[in-house]
């Protein structure tokens, strides 16, 4: 053991997992999602009632993803130089003031515009939630807070386009996104009421929190870290891009494939895409047991899981059958996610964590857009079923080169003795 490791492990002696904290960012999490998700459900819903044009949707939806890829290396220096108690909720006021101007002038350009400025906000944010839970628990208890953490985002994803719709219908777009701005204050309330902070002292500097401890070991030099050139890092993240773009086709085929294929009802629709999210929660949630187990390993294996649903779903023969193979994708799909978190807390060091999660945040919106452009073509050109076979293993070929790229690393549980 190194002199550094023995230091870090002496100092780990005191530390104080802040479980309050990591339930705080859960909620947090879940909030901020369905305000983002809502809006951006109330706005396509209302642009699409008013008759205008497609490309104002398309609009709305490419403002809705755009951010995240085209600021991913300003926002990860943002998360890593800022105090995150300032930076979130600085951002999320301005989310809110965005959410109110969309209420009070609701004109396509206003939305799309605020829209865009949402979507930026979620950018910002999102590394700042991701890096935090190291900070909170320590890395020994990592995969429980990011599991805590990322299953209350992965339900404010699901109940966030439901409660746009609701609201929209129930109240108008403009008392839906005043609705809205309400979520956005809470978000900065929660963001008083945590403890641990990230950058505390100046900009540049590492938390002070005492909980935290720099990633003394990671590969090269922490001033110039890159998670693309990270041995362990930017492999996983080139596969994950691969596996999300297919995943993201599944959604293009999936009513084709219920609907057209199998003759199954508008109901037999939602009910397919229901038990994909209960498995996406359960894989995040599971994630949470595996304290000690390789998280690499784990992400590969859910590759492995997503894979071979895929695959299956171009062999079934009914709606019945499709919903355990839907299980079996939203599983991998969730402890994928999940474990995505608990590796790059453990191979980033703290003074970049906030760039690692803005790249990863990077490819988890441009491969939806890729997927969905790949979705139509390939629909155009093979069918449903056999879409399915050529998704499926794509995301298997995926999951085989990860294991070749990355046999050295893979079994490795932890680069910390925290």
């Amino acid at each position: 053991m190194t002199g550094t490791a023995q230091e870090v492990s002496g100092a780990s002696t005191s530390f104080k997992p802040r479980w309050f904290d990591v339930y705080l960012l859960g909620g947090m999490r879940l909030i901020s999602f369905i305000g983002d998700l809502s809006a951006a459900t109330a706005i396509a819903l209302y642009l699409q009632s008013q008759g205008h044009s497609q490309a104002l949707v398309v609009a709305a939806l490419v403002a809705s993803t755009a951010p995240a890829v085209l600021f991913a290396p300003l926002v990860g220096r943002l998360a890593d130089r800022i105090d995150s108690r300032a930076l979130v909720s600085s951002t999320a006021l301005l989310q809110a003031t965005g959410c109110v101007a969309m209420a009070i002038w609701p004109s396509p350009f206003t939305l799309i515009g605020g829209l865009f400025l949402l979507s930026l906000g979620l950018a910002v944010t999102s590394p700042v939630f991701g890096a935090l839970p190291q900070s909170m628990v320590g890395s020994k208890n990592v995969a429980k807070a990011a599991s805590i953490s990322q299953t209350g985002a992965m339900l404010g994803m699901l109940a966030g386009p439901a409660v746009g719709a609701f609201m929209v219908q129930g109240f108008g777009v403009s008392g839906a996104l005043f609705v809205d701005a309400c979520s956005f204050i809470a978000v900065v309330g929660g963001t008083f009421a945590l403890r641990t902070r990230l950058n505390r002292s100046a900009p540049g500097n590492q938390s002070s929190t005492t909980n935290q401890t720099d990633f003394a070991q990671t590969p090269g030099s922490p001033h110039n870290f890159s998670a693309w050139r990270h041995e362990l890092l930017g492999p996983l993240l080139l596969t994950t891009g691969l596996v999300v773009t297919c995943v993201s086709i599944n959604n293009v085929l999936s009513v084709f494939l219920v609907r057209d294929v199998l003759g199954g009802s508008e109901a037999d629709y939602g009910l397919v895409g229901t038990f994909w999210m209960i498995g996406l929660v359960v894989g995040a949630l599971a994630i949470g047991r595996m304290e000690n187990r390789p998280p690499a390993l784990t992400i590969v294996i859910a590759y492995v899981c997503m894979g071979a649903a895929l695959l299956l779903s171009g062999m079934v023969f009914s709606v019945g059958w499709l919903l355990p193979v839907s299980i079996l994708g939203g599983f991998g799909n969730g402890a994928m996610a999940t474990s995505l978190h608990v590796v790059i807390n453990l191979n980033s060091p703290s003074a970049h964590r906030g760039k690692a999660f803005a790249a990863l945040g990077a490819v988890s919106n441009a491969a939806p857009m890729t997927g969905y452009l790949l979705g139509g073509v390939l629909l155009a050109v093979a069918g449903p079923a056999l879409s399915y076979t050529v998704i499926g293993w794509a995301a298997l070929l995926a999951a085989s080169v990860s294991i070749l790229v990355l046999r050295k690393t893979l079994l490795r549980v932890d680069k910390t003795d925290v």
